[in-house]
Parts: C-alpha cells; structure tokens; sequence
C-alpha cells in the first residue's frame, strides 16, 4: 500500500505521540513502585550490578567463565522473583513495570510487518478520505444505488438489454472490482458512456470501497490531473515550493488507484497526448491501477490521444465498461430528487 508523505507523516507523529506517553507511564509506575514498595529500589539495584557482571563475563569467553555466568544467572532469576514477590504482597500486577503499550500487537509503531495494525486503520482510513479529493463521498456508496432509477423498459440496439439488466452487470463488474482491489497487479477501468450515465458515481463507489480496506486513492477531474500533470513537467521546483502540491504530483504516479475523472474536458494543448501516455504508461510499468471516464468513445479517445494512448487504456490490464450503451439518462439528478 503506497501512502502519501502527508499521510505518513501524520501517522509517524501520532505514534510518536503514543510512545512518549508510554516512557511517561513507565516512569511514573517505577517512581511509583520505588516509593511505595519497601525494598524494591534495592533489588533493581543490585540486578542492574549483577547483570553489568554477566555482560562482562560474557565479552570473556574463557571456559573458565562458564560457572560463573550460571551462577550469575541464577542470581538474577532469584532477584526476579523476589521482585515478584515485592509486588504480589503489595497487591501490583506482576507486569506493572513490563515495557507499556496502547497496542501491544504493534507496540505503537500503527505497523506491523510493513502493513497497517488494527490500532492505526481507522487513522489511515480517515486522512485518506480527506486526502482523495472526493467530495461528498457518503452518497457516492454501492449502499445508495437504486437499481429502480435505471428504466427496466428502454432496450438498446443489441442483445435486448435492457439499461437496468445492463447496469446490474456493470455494478457487479465494479462491486468484485472494489472487492478484489490489489496492489499486487494493475487491473485498471474505463468507463465510457454519456453524461448523467453514473460513470462518476461508480467510481466514486469503488474509491469509498478501496480506501475503507486502506488502501491510497486519489481522485482528481481532467482538468487538475493534467494541470498537475503540466505543472510537474515544467514548473521551476525551489525549497519554497508547498510540500503539499509536490505529494500530489507524487500520488499521481504512486497512490494505489488513481481516478481521472471526465477524460476529455481539460483544456487540449501541445502536450495533452504526451502527458497522458508518461503518466498511465508509467503507472503500468508500476503496476498501478487507474480508473478512467469519459463521455468519449474509444474512437474518439484515439482521435485526441493519438493511437499508442489508447492502445494502453483498451488492452490488459485495462476493462472497458460502457455505461447503458447511448441511453442518457440521468441518474446523479435522479438521485438528487430522492434524497
């Protein structure tokens, strides 16, 4: 899972936080124990001397050190129950001066084994929802999509489709999509059909699936992703320039799934063509899942994008989905009514 700076960042702080508090509760439980237990400030003072006595037997390493560290070391198991001992009579856990964590499982680092502990996934969750860039994200839910809102009676040209019996099986597509989110491959999205047709809906559904199984998304229109896309290629970058701008153009290229939301309404420049293909070329390279709409055909996607473009967005890892095959029927102002 590929997590912004400022996401990381934030977490390094708060477990930070986290683990200078447990230094303080430690601290606070040994004075504690040190003033109240009588003979207990004694013992650890002796198995500190006793224990510096076996590290130094120990940098020996003469045979003739071997009973020596034994009886050391029975020395200082004795001193460890009598220490138990001083607190079971003064009614103290055994442990109450073993190391102290929030979460013993990560020991308040939020990681275990280079992937989110139980303690941090709600921390993580929340900054990536503020950090995808989506907005009103709660009504963007497979939970909110009303099946009814697609028309049952309206075919189109082929098969005999229905839109609904069209959009059931597109919504399944996106569902075991969402579900089956890896970052171990790059399946990837298209999504074409005309406006009002739920192609932003549904990907919003699936980033709202994705980053509450914690991984990275970042969702941006047309228009900033290449805004961005030019900015990186041509502005002068200084030691003054916002760390935040500089993580966005960095997600562009890392964030786990990245959504470019209505291809083909930025402003066409010399450049388009050639940002497009660095950017979803490079996030195939990395194996990075990508999530395209447009209202264009893939005709028409060629036509702007030149032929190597779309030849990357219309082959493996890449699905196309078609959203009610030219029906315009507008679901998102649908929705709006009913809420």
């Amino acid at each position: 899972m590929s997590y912004p700076n400022e996401i990381k960042n934030l977490i390094n702080r708060h477990y930070s936080l986290l683990r200078n508090e447990d230094v303080r509760i430690e601290n606070e439980r040994r004075a504690h124990v040190f003033e109240n237990v009588a003979g207990y400030r004694e013992l650890t003072a002796e198995q500190a001397r006793i224990s510096a006595q076996a590290a130094r037997a120990a940098l020996g390493g003469e045979p003739a050190d071997t009973g020596k560290r034994a009886a050391l070391a029975d020395e200082l198991k004795e001193l460890g129950r009598k220490q138990k001992q001083l607190l079971k009579e003064n009614n103290i856990p055994e442990d109450y001066l073993e190391p102290y964590y929030h979460c013993p499982l990560c020991k308040d680092t939020g990681f275990i084994a280079g992937k989110p502990c139980t303690c941090s996934w709600q921390l993580i969750i929340s900054q990536l929802y503020r950090y995808s860039n989506l907005t009103s994200l709660d009504e963007q839910n497979f939970d909110k999509l009303d099946m009814s809102l697609y028309p049952a009676n309206v075919k189109h040209e082929a098969g005999g489709w229905s839109v609904r019996d069209l959009m059931e099986q597109i919504v399944d597509v996106c569902k075991n999509y969402a579900e089956s989110f890896s970052t171990e491959n790059a399946d990837s999205l298209l999504i074409t059909g005309n406006t009002g047709t739920s192609k932003t809906f549904l990907s919003g559904c699936i980033a709202h699936r994705v980053m509450d199984r914690g991984y990275s998304v970042l969702y941006l229109s047309a228009t900033d992703a290449f805004s961005t896309l030019r900015q990186s290629t041509w502005a002068f970058k200084d030691e003054d320039s916002e760390d935040e701008e500089i993580d966005r153009t960095n997600m562009l290229f890392d964030c786990d799934l990245l959504i470019i939301d209505d291809l083909g309404t930025e402003p066409a420049t010399a450049h388009t063509a050639s940002y497009f293909f660095r950017l979803i070329n490079d996030r195939l390279v990395a194996k990075k899942s990508t999530i395209l709409t447009s209202n264009y055909t893939p005709d028409l996607l060629r036509r702007t994008y030149t032929e190597r473009v779309v030849d990357r967005i219309t082959s493996a890892p890449y699905m196309h989905l078609c959203t009610t095959d030219g029906v315009d029927f507008n679901v998102r102002h649908a929705l709006k009514n009913r809420s």
